[in-house]
C-alpha cells in the first residue's frame, strides 16, 4: 500500500480529479480514494474499485429456460439463501414485472386517450 499521490489534476469527462491515493491492493482488486471537482464545480470524494481480472458467470438453463439453484451464501451479508428463498424472490420479481407491465399498459391507454382528445377525436375510452 502506498499513500503517495498517484495522479493529480486529471480531467475525466466533465469531472476533474485533484488527487488519487491507493487505499488497498491485492491480486484481484485495487481500491483508490479520489478527491474530485464535480461537473457542478463542488468538491467531492470517490472510492473507486479497480478490478485486475475479468470474471465469468455461467447460469445453466434447462429446455424450458429454468435455472436450478440449490442455494448460495453471500459473504458480505453473512447469510445463506436456500432454494426456497431464491424461488420466493424470483416469484416476487416476476410479480413486480407483471405489475409494471400492467401500469405501462394503463399509461399507454391514457396517452392514447389524451392524443385522441387533442386530435379532435371523441375522447372517450
Amino acid at each position: 500500500m502506498s499513500d503517495d499521490v498517484d495522479i493529480t489534476q486529471k480531467k475525466i469527462g466533465p469531472w476533474r480529479r485533484l488527487s488519487q491515493f491507493e487505499i488497498y491492493d491485492n491480486p484481484w482488486i485495487r481500491l483508490t480514494h479520489e478527491e474530485v471537482i464535480t461537473p457542478g464545480q463542488t468538491e467531492g470524494i470517490y472510492g473507486v474499485v479497480h478490478f485486475k481480472n475479468f470474471a465469468l458467470g455461467i447460469v445453466a438453463l434447462d429446455a424450458d429456460h429454468n435455472t436450478w439453484l440449490v442455494g448460495q451464501h453471500r459473504y458480505m451479508l453473512s447469510k445463506s439463501f436456500t432454494k426456497a428463498q431464491i424461488k420466493k424472490n424470483i416469484t416476487r420479481l416476476e410479480q413486480f414485472h407483471t405489475r409494471a407491465e400492467r401500469a405501462h399498459d394503463k399509461m399507454c391507454v391514457a396517452q392514447n386517450h389524451i392524443k385522441d382528445i387533442f386530435s379532435g377525436g371523441s375522447g372517450s375510452l
